[in-house]
């Protein structure tokens, strides 16, 4: 038995969408990256600290714009 309301089901839905379009090369190339970002925490200290929150502040800016686009277009 699905106890989930519709409601959940559609944040759950756009949480999808939002993370699997944020996993993809394309959006961080549209950006002028050559792709997406692959590097862990322990190599995160060893490159340098203005491209580490570069590419932080540019995964925020990309959840918040495609949740926010989903979520007008409902």
């Amino acid at each position: 038995m699905n106890t989930r309301s519709t409601k959940e089901r559609v944040v759950t839905e756009i949480g999808h969408r939002v993370l699997g379009a944020v996993l993809r090369d394309e959006p961080w190339q549209d950006l002028g990256f050559g792709r997406r970002p692959r590097y862990g925490a322990f190599f995160q200290r060893f490159r340098p600290k203005w491209k580490v929150d570069l590419e932080k502040a540019a995964l925020k800016e990309m959840v918040i714009l495609l949740t926010t686009a989903h979520l007008a277009a409902k």
